[in-house]
């Protein structure tokens, strides 16, 4: 097995109200994630899931307990850890390349900026729109970008914050099996955050299932279905019935 490249001991995660009061949002949280894995964190909303991403990518402090990554302490966000939000946050002035650009910028790379911006762009299949503004794609296309321009920060690990929530079923599911095919050809550490059962057993390699507040995980899966091109292959199949019945007892 690879070394753990995430490591939660027993973490903690309280928030003060307006009203001085502490609500705690997660408790007791342990567990790893191992270099080059595709985990799925899977629980209702308001369990905590999104903290739990905030804290992995540093812009949150645990309460109590400790994050490690590659062994030391997560003190600070880094490039190294990149968060992806529902919203794709593109720049409306900048072009897809140009946002693509100003990432490659920022980490001091120092070759043919165009020529590797596009390469990310053809990660995504979006080099022939490099030259259109994000209000002149669909919301599909402006996620892609979003996600290329994440890559281009070239992270060790990519951290999903219900990344396809916003999208439509059909768009959502072309999307997913675009991403998903892109970051297992990179290798990538991967953890999705999602209240979509089907997401995360398309996605994930292990299943981290949530309690509901304050969140704990209460039961840790590893997927066992073989991988499908599309989700809607996986979606018939027995094995696949079976892991959302179970899922399903804890999260519904």
């Amino acid at each position: 097995m690879k070394k753990p490249i995430l490591e939660l001991q027993n973490v903690s995660l309280q928030y003060q109200n307006a009203d001085a009061s502490v609500s705690l949002a997660l408790h007791e949280i342990h567990t790893s994630i191992h270099e080059g894995e595709i985990v799925s964190v899977v629980g209702r909303s308001g369990c905590g899931k999104t903290s739990l991403l905030m804290l992995l990518s540093g812009l949150m402090k645990p309460t109590s307990g400790e994050i490690l990554y590659e062994h030391k302490g997560i003190t600070t966000p880094s490039r190294e850890r990149v968060i992806i939000f529902q919203n794709h946050l593109l720049f409306p002035w900048k072009t897809a390349l140009q946002n693509i650009e100003f990432v490659l910028r920022a980490r001091n790379f120092t070759g043919n900026l165009e020529k590797e911006a596009e390469k990310y762009l053809r990660l995504v299949h979006l080099e022939k729109y490099k030259n259109r503004y994000p209000q002149e794609l669909s919301i599909g296309m402006q996620q892609r970008v979003g996600i290329a321009r994440a890559l281009s920060s070239d992270p060790k690990v990519l951290l999903f914050d219900e990344p396809f929530a916003s999208l439509d079923g059909e768009t959502r599911n072309e999307v997913l099996e675009e991403v998903f095919s892109v970051v297992r050809g990179l290798k990538k550490t991967m953890v999705l955050v999602t209240h979509n059962i089907e997401e995360a057993v398309y996605i994930g390699e292990r299943i981290l299932v949530m309690s509901g507040t304050p969140g704990e995980i209460v039961k840790e899966i590893q997927v066992n279905i073989p991988k499908t091109k599309n989700i809607i292959d996986m979606r018939y199949r027995p094995q696949y019935i079976r892991l959302e019945k179970q899922i399903r007892k804890y999260v519904v």
